[in-house]
């Protein structure tokens, strides 16, 4: 049995009825690097404005639980783990991985609540990332490509800390006509704005795509070169997207990246890199772009938005024709948001009818 208690307890700002919080609740989401959660001490993280403790059980097994024990509501993340259990702060009490507390020190021979005093959320390891959805995801993470792929060398990037939502910073990650205003001397030209920025937009079911389109770019990769490059992108849910930026005939750089929701008005940024040539990159020179560009500019423009949330209703901005995938990507949030929205009503119907 489930706690009432769970649902009334929320810091974050979001609007949980909002249809772009309502979007991201069934989405996987990264929320932290996997070496960053050790075994035997939990780890506190923040999700959709949601407070949740990581913390690795036998085998280092990590799970995500909201980071509130409802005994007395102290967090667990204050807590400590022991023999593969959790223990709360305030009063000691253990908790299995299955989220069954299994002692309570102040009278060790009853038998423990048969009520559930902790909430727990689905977590999953892949790609040297911690992926937690607080809802009830549908597919496996999303992908990162390349990565089995031994002739791709992939170099994590960041985190970059951005006081902007996530929904933005996705946008602008997929948005190529603002490199030369916001990235001169690196991703465009200042002083000769690319007008080549012409493709149509692939919808599936479960992300977008767009046909190529080509673009000139001062410092096109760490190599610090010139180059006329061809990009794809592929949007594979409202917090995870990369390009395909071809270098050469054969030669391509992938930028994949993943946006953890923290709050409405703020977001993590991961990236992973994974390319196929220039095999003597000095990474160092990787994260030193990366970080100008991501870390620095973007950040600085998509912290300026107003308002902090993207708008879902297309009429309420102004378009042109390179805005395509920032057009259709709108447009599936909000369909996303709908379909969750339609969900919880339908199921409220059914219970008020029980």
């Amino acid at each position: 049995m489930v706690m009432p208690m769970f649902a009334k307890i929320y810091d974050g700002k979001w609007d949980r009825n909002a249809l772009d919080y309502l979007a991201l609740v069934d989405q996987w989401h990264v929320v932290i690097e996997s070496k960053e959660v050790p075994e035997g001490k939990p780890v506190p993280i923040t999700l959709l404005g949601e407070k949740i403790v990581l913390w690795r059980s036998e085998g280092g097994q990590v799970n995500a639980w909201k980071d509130y024990c409802a005994h007395r509501g102290a967090p667990l993340s204050l807590g400590k783990v022991q023999n593969c259990k959790i223990v709360c702060p305030y009063h000691g009490w253990h908790f299995n991985d299955a989220g069954k507390c299994v002692h309570v020190p102040a009278h060790p021979d009853q038998e423990t609540p048969a009520k559930s005093v902790v909430q727990q959320y689905r977590a999953v390891e892949k790609y040297g990332f911690v992926w937690v959805s607080i809802g009830t995801p549908q597919s496996d993470v999303p992908r990162i490509p390349r990565w089995d792929d031994d002739e791709y060398r992939k170099v994590h990037a960041g985190p970059y800390f951005y006081n902007a939502n996530a929904l933005r910073c996705l946008d602008n990650f997929m948005d190529a006509s603002h490199f030369p205003h916001v990235h001169p001397g690196i991703n465009g030209r200042g002083d000769e704005p690319d007008t080549t920025i012409h493709y149509k937009v692939i919808e599936k079911e479960d992300e977008l795509q767009t046909t190529e389109f080509t673009v000139v770019q001062p410092y096109a990769d760490a190599r610090g070169i010139p180059l006329s490059v061809r990009y794809h992108y592929y949007c594979l849910s409202p917090t995870v997207a990369y390009s395909d930026k071809q270098t050469g005939p054969n030669d391509h750089w992938f930028t994949w990246c993943a946006l953890t929701p923290v709050d409405e008005d703020r977001a993590i940024f991961w990236l992973v890199v994974s390319f196929n040539y220039g095999k003597d990159i000095d990474e160092k020179k990787i994260h030193e772009r990366q970080a100008i560009v991501f870390g620095e500019q973007d950040r600085w423009i998509v912290e300026a938005q107003r308002p902090f949330s993207m708008p879902l209703d297309i009429s309420e901005e102004m378009h042109v024709t390179s805005d395509r995938l920032g057009v259709a990507y709108r447009r599936w949030v909000k369909a996303l948001g709908e379909k969750k929205r339609a969900e919880i009503s339908g199921g409220q119907a059914v219970a008020t009818a029980a």
